[in-house]
């Protein structure tokens, strides 16, 4: 058996009955010359190794002969994971629900990594994943809400268990809780919206008031589309945008119909981009509105889902895209207004039913509303760069960012105490990146073994 750390490692070996009186060393010389060992627990201690090192060994019973059989069989281990292997954090990205890392691999002999969470900078932390060696990202989606967690991520090795201190990384990350647009509901109770459908084969006939058909209808070869337009205005000008989705139902009382598919056949839809003006009151199908043509413009497709259409009370979800972002992100650069259509992404199968019905914005249960939701707010908060002049003895940190924001550099001995500050109140500088410069001699550092950072908010 073998403890190990950093400097040495003690092994343990059980002595025969017949035991000799000496045993040979790590280098093969004498030790404890002359003194009897008796048959037991033997144990050894070997100085000078190498921290993150795999070491093998050999050793034998010491007497005037020595047969080839008398050596062990090898024996290998690693020693203890230092500071020196810590990971450094590359990246958090936070989204709603969910919180991305990547670090750098700096082990040699780790045999896996743990990741841990807390809801404290100081802990207590919970070890929310256990991973394989050489990994250098995980996807944290177990976040029990929204709020600011704080991450460890440390190396272990077998030989000696696992290491947060001090071969652990900790970052925090932000996860806001979105903003939604539901009518008589958020911001306000006071929003509206317009949601309207449009029908080809009633084309001079305004809808509102109805529910929200999306798809093909039988009679008439009738296609059927969606209008959604929210007004986003009241989002703070140079919020991030984080992530987007949109939140529909279908009725409780009357179920799409699909006669393309056998039963439980799967019917997709696609959410695009709008370039036109909807009113709700006045919208057809020849006159969407805004000097749009004939039903409507589909613009950038946005995000797209599939259901059962025959299914009540489903909860559907266009789920977050890029292109979902930067629609939301182009409509707060102009006049702050989002506009949408929905369509069934197959319109070929004129003369069938496929069509899913929708609550609209007029719906007796406010909660089945269309609800867009916006999580706004930077998504990234990390160490972007460190350097150390030994020349200078001066350390410069840069840490991702935002204008108007102000923040505290912290630094610790141990990982655990951070009453230490290096500067307070640093206004972020232009852009998305501030740099700063800490001498650590005139900060009374420069005798400190070992010194962390962190940057907080």
């Amino acid at each position: 058996n073998l403890l190990g750390s950093e400097a040495e490692v003690s092994l343990y070996w059980k002595a025969g009955s017949n035991a000799p009186e000496q045993h040979t060393g790590w280098d093969g010389s004498l030790t404890d010359p002359g003194v009897n060992v008796s048959p037991g627990l033997v144990e050894r201690t070997i100085t000078g190794l190498q921290a993150d090192t795999l070491y093998s060994c050999i050793y034998h019973a010491n007497n005037t002969t020595l047969p080839a059989e008398a050596w062990s069989a090898p024996l290998s281990f690693a020693t203890a994971l230092g500071a020196a292997q810590a990971p450094v954090i590359t990246g958090v990205v936070a989204d709603a629900g969910s919180v991305t890392l990547s670090w750098q691999d700096n082990a040699n002999t780790e045999t896996g990594y743990l990741v841990q969470r807390a809801t404290e900078p100081g802990g207590p932390y919970t070890t929310i994943a256990t991973l394989a060696a050489d990994s250098t990202t995980y996807e944290d989606n177990t976040l029990p809400g929204a709020g600011t967690f704080h991450y460890r991520v440390a190396a272990s090795n077998s030989d000696n268990g696992s290491s947060t201190d001090p071969s652990a990384a900790q970052t925090s990350a932000e996860v806001a809780a979105p903003t939604t647009f539901q009518e008589g509901v958020s911001p306000t109770p006071a929003y509206a919206h317009d949601v309207v459908m449009i029908r080809s084969n009633q084309a001079d006939t305004n809808q509102e008031g109805n529910a929200l058909f999306v798809g093909l209808a039988e009679s008439g070869s009738e296609i059927l589309r969606g209008l959604l337009e929210f007004d986003l205005s009241s989002i703070p000008s140079g919020d991030a945008i984080q992530s987007v989705s949109l939140h529909m139902t279908t009725l409780t009382s009357s179920a799409g119909i699909n006669n393309v598919g056998g039963p439980g056949a799967l019917t997709t839809f696609d959410l695009h981009t709008h370039p036109f003006d909807i009113d709700e009151a006045t919208a057809t199908w020849n006159t969407p509105g805004g000097g749009a043509p004939a039903g409507g413009t589909l613009g950038t497709l946005l995000s797209s889902t599939s259901l059962d259409v025959e299914g009540l009370g489903q909860a559907v979800t266009f789920a977050d895209t890029p292109e979902f972002r930067t629609a939301v992100e182009n409509a707060l650069a102009g006049d702050g207004i989002l506009r949408l259509i929905l369509a069934n992404t197959d319109e070929s199968n004129l003369g069938t039913h496929d069509f899913a019905r929708f609550e609209s914005d007029d719906s007796a249960t406010p909660a089945a509303r269309p609800e867009l939701r916006i999580t706004l707010g930077s998504s990234t908060f990390v160490i972007t760069s460190f350097s150390h002049s030994p020349t200078t003895d001066e350390v410069t940190l840069s840490w991702s960012s935002r204008p108007g924001e102000s923040y505290r550099v912290a630094w610790s001995s141990d990982l655990s105490d951070w009453s230490g500050t290096l500067a307070s109140d640093v206004e972020a500088d232009p852009g998305t990146t501030t740099t700063r410069i800490f001498d650590l001699d005139a900060a009374g550092l420069a005798a400190e073994p070992q010194v962390f950072f962190r940057v907080e908010k």
